[in-house]
């Protein structure tokens, strides 16, 4: 069977015999980066509760530049926040996270909470676990869970996406990585949960302490609208589109 490929500036991805079929299937894309902190200059996160995050600079053992933001004092929920440029539904949050010391709690924490309320959707990073957690006034529940966790001293890459009601938590252990290069993880936890479907608002930095973190990074996630190509298959002869029939001799650098 003889086939032609066209490119055609419409919103479905193939047609097959008189039928057009929408592509339901495109992932959604980073939109707008709605939180981009590198900790290099003013620090202007707000603390929770008794919590102390400060700014401290450790040279060349930053991500980037020469400042982490560092937790020293109190656990869970006691930290500090930022709120993003705007509010999102869908988001992927990528940041990097160091145990610096043994002190406090062991949990390496944060929370992508809702802008009007201390609801959303956490990380938690121990020495034996990466665990996914909902959280609704601060109190916590684990919705997954993996036995893997962190070497003291060395920086993770951790990268947390909500679409819809779909939930992934990856694990980049002792690494470094790109957030353009995000492919092999060490560990995936993912989950379904519908609890809270939008409106998220802040980023949060709790958890345990003392740990870094730095390039703490949010973007909104938008679904694909770029015009996809179009198959056009050739049917007893005749080409066919959304129930019309074209000669087989058509000159289709006229178009459609």
């Amino acid at each position: 069977m003889n086939r032609l490929f066209l490119v055609l500036a419409v919103s479905f991805i193939i047609v097959t015999g008189f039928s057009l079929i929408p592509d339901s299937s495109a992932a959604p894309v980073r939109d707008v980066k709605v939180l981009d902190e590198d900790f290099e200059g003013t620090f202007d996160w707000i603390p929770i509760q008794n919590g102390i995050v400060s700014q401290v600079n450790v040279g060349v053992d930053a991500v980037s530049g020469d400042m982490v933001a560092r937790k020293t004092t109190n656990n869970h929920p006691h930290g500090a926040f930022k709120s993003f440029t705007q509010q999102v539904d869908d988001f992927e949050a990528v940041l990097y996270t160091k145990k610096v010391t043994d002190n406090g709690g062991n949990s390496n924490r944060y929370s992508i909470l809702l802008e009007s309320q201390n609801n959303g959707y956490g990380i938690r990073y121990t020495s034996s676990s990466l665990v996914l957690e909902r959280v609704t006034g601060y109190g916590l529940t684990t919705l997954a869970s993996t036995p893997v966790g962190w070497d003291f001293g060395n920086w993770n890459t951790l990268r947390l996406i909500k679409i819809g009601d779909n939930l992934t938590l990856e694990l980049y252990k002792n690494q470094i990585v790109d957030p353009d290069l995000l492919d092999q993880t060490t560990a995936t936890v993912t989950t379904i949960d519908n609890t809270y479907p939008g409106g998220f608002g802040r980023a949060i930095i709790n958890g345990g302490f003392e740990f870094d973190t730095d390039d703490y990074m949010v973007w909104n996630l938008i679904n694909d609208t770029t015009p996809p190509d179009v198959e056009l298959i050739q049917v007893c002869g005749s080409y066919c589109i959304d129930g019309f029939v074209l000669d087989s001799d058509y000159d289709f650098s006229h178009g459609l």
